[in-house]
């Protein structure tokens, strides 16, 4: 039975997704892409750039395509576990360029999203195993699940890629800059500050997370902030200092405000991908003055936003090393 993916291209190892780490990310399926591209016109959308690759647009409308086959893999399953539905379809290939409206593209991928996370959650662990045929291969619905989690997660390195080819200005804009603290507990915050630490693929070794629910997805391997936000907010009377917030690196005199998601960053011996915008949660209102640690929320203040990233290479930081940031780059 095919259960597990693995992808040499882009790293994708199921075996690190539980399922609690799956159901949770297909919720996010659309959020992603949308924060990877970013605020783009119709044309950046549609531009390809180069003949056999798709432009952003068609990209998304290929993850909605994705998910929806996996949502209809998943009824199968539930429904008439055992048949067979056929040949297994490969990746598709390019073809002529289509026009996409991005905007539809992202909700339709949206609807599939949250129609699939629902069904996944309401299957009993039991189910997970439910099967049907393909290509005269057994796939379960736990296979449909790290399927669609990992067509996103390859093909947001595509989205990057391209969204930085086409305005190489991106990646440069942030400059470069030097660990100002590393932090790791063995749950909750603050966490406590260190001089150098171990980095694997699922962040710094010896450092946890007690709400599985909400944090410690590969893709929220690390947690990165900038020194020079924490000085400004303390500088208004916040009493807050490195790691308290959660964040396991601290970086400054990177221009925090120029970062996106898919921006590469090489930090000492580790080199990490932005994957999303970590939300300030209850626990860090005690570092705010006013109590409301809302007032780092990305859709409040952009440029005080944490960032999640997964690890593309682990390795070792050491406080001091320097932070530099790259344009992403397609998968393999």
């Amino acid at each position: 039975m095919s259960t597990t993916e693995y992808c040499d291209a882009c790293g994708f190892d199921g075996s690190e997704w539980n399922r609690l780490d799956t159901v949770n990310t297909v919720r996010n399926l659309a959020v992603l892409p949308e924060i990877w591209i970013g605020s783009v016109g119709h044309d950046f959308a549609n531009t390809r750039t180069a003949p056999d690759r798709w432009s952003i647009a068609e990209y998304v409308d290929h993850l909605r395509e994705v998910v929806f086959g996996m949502r209809m893999l998943t009824e199968v399953a539930l429904d008439e576990p055992g048949r067979d539905l056929g040949p297994e379809i490969g990746a598709p290939a390019a073809g002529e360029a289509r026009t996409v409206e991005l905007g539809p593209a992202l909700d339709g991928l949206a609807t599939e999203a949250t129609a699939f996370h629902g069904r996944l959650l309401s299957i009993d662990e039991a189910d997970w195993d439910r099967s049907v045929l393909l290509g005269g291969v057994s796939h379960s619905i736990g296979w449909a699940a790290h399927h669609a989690v990992h067509d996103t997660m390859h093909h947001l390195r595509d989205l990057a890629a391209i969204r930085d080819e086409l305005d190489p200005a991106s990646a440069a804009a942030v400059g470069s800059g030097s660990v100002a603290a590393l932090a790791m507990s063995d749950g909750g915050v603050p966490k406590t500050t260190v001089e150098r630490a171990q980095v694997g693929r699922r962040g710094l070794l010896g450092d946890r997370q007690h709400a599985r629910q909400h944090h410690g997805r590969p893709w929220q391997a690390l947690c990165l902030w900038s020194a020079d936000v924490i000085d400004e907010l303390a500088s208004l009377g916040n009493p807050i200092a490195p790691g308290n917030a959660g964040e396991n690196i601290t970086i400054g005199r990177l221009d925090w405000a120029a970062l996106r998601g898919g921006h590469v960053l090489r930090i000492g011996g580790v080199v990490c991908q932005l994957s999303a915008q970590a939300i300030p949660c209850a626990k860090n209102n005690r570092w705010f003055a006013d109590g409301n640690a809302q007032q780092i929320h990305h859709e409040r203040r952009p440029a005080w936003t944490r960032w999640y990233a997964s690890v593309l290479e682990p390795g070792e930081i050491v406080v001091g090393d320097a932070v530099t940031v790259e344009a992403a780059t397609p998968p393999g």
